[in-house]
């Protein structure tokens, strides 16, 4: 039997109510969307030392450092999420992070709709649905899905995005345990990404991040970023990646999309000036 398409769509909120507008985000989902809420998990120091929770190496070679405690507490949120989504018969579902802002709900409800489209195909498919997710330079336009945006490299952040089952599986096998950033989890197999950049959702910046409190994300050496682009932390960490291409793809590829945007950012500034 094939997953049931219902015609109020399936949304998931992780969130304690604690933050700010978070009960606000959960009374507009509520209204719109088959709402359920996922609590947020909190881990110690400790449990980042437990190989069950956190494959540190698998993380330090993707993300070039270990894991955080939020890092990890929010990957297992999401996959928690995501594990409850296929518990149930639904094709695809929403999952947001309680530092969304949504300017119009009844806009994304309708938009969920093209959503519901690119599903369809039944590939794991992934629709990040932060406006703000891909860089500032015209993203490419697919032929399948016109209304939505194809970014030159998998998006970050987790802030609010739709996932179809196919997707949300793999992306629960690959953080068991938790390999990766729960914005993008890589998986060995292909991931179709898109961006709406037209959903009405953003993330609320104001709100202070307790993924990395410490700052300790930015902290990456010189000599560990010469590693990097020289291809030497391949050969170093090649059975986390499992080929050249994925390396390309999962570190060096987001790398050059990041750096070229911010490039293109400063430039559009001092021509506007």
């Amino acid at each position: 039997m094939s997953p049931a398409l219902s015609a109020v769509p399936l949304a998931f909120l992780i969130s304690n109510g604690e933050r700010p507008n978070s009960t606000h985000l959960a009374s507009q989902l509520a209204e719109h969307f088959r709402l359920r809420v996922v609590e947020p998990v909190f881990v110690t120091t400790e449990t980042l030392l437990d190989s069950d929770v956190v494959d540190q190496n698998a993380f330090r070679a993707r993300h070039l450092r270990s894991a955080t405690t939020g890092e990890v507490g929010c990957a297992i949120a999401h996959r928690n999420a995501l594990s409850s989504f296929l518990e149930t018969s639904d094709a695809w579902c929403l999952v947001f992070e309680d530092d969304a802002r949504i300017e119009a709900v009844c806009y994304l409800r309708e938009r969920s709709k093209v959503y519901a489209s690119v599903f369809s195909q039944e590939r794991p498919t992934l629709v990040n649905l932060n406006e703000n997710a891909v860089p500032t330079r015209p993203a490419r336009r697919p032929k399948d899905a016109p209304q939505l945006s194809v970014p030159p490299a998998p998006p970050y952040p987790a802030t609010a995005y739709a996932i179809n089952r196919a997707a949300a599986a793999l992306f629960v096998s690959q953080q068991t345990p938790i390999r990766s950033q729960a914005d993008w989890p890589r998986t060995v197999e292909k991931v179709w990404f898109y961006v709406d950049q037209h959903s009405s959702v953003t993330e609320d910046t104001d709100i202070a991040s307790s993924i990395d409190a410490k700052g300790e994300r930015s902290l990456v050496s010189i000599g560990t970023k010469l590693s990097v682009w020289s291809g030497t932390w391949f050969v170093l960490h090649r059975a986390a990646y499992g080929g050249l291409r994925n390396y390309w793809r999962w570190l060096i590829l987001p790398r050059l999309a990041f750096h070229g945007d911010t490039l293109l950012a400063r430039f559009s500034s001092i021509l506007r000036h």
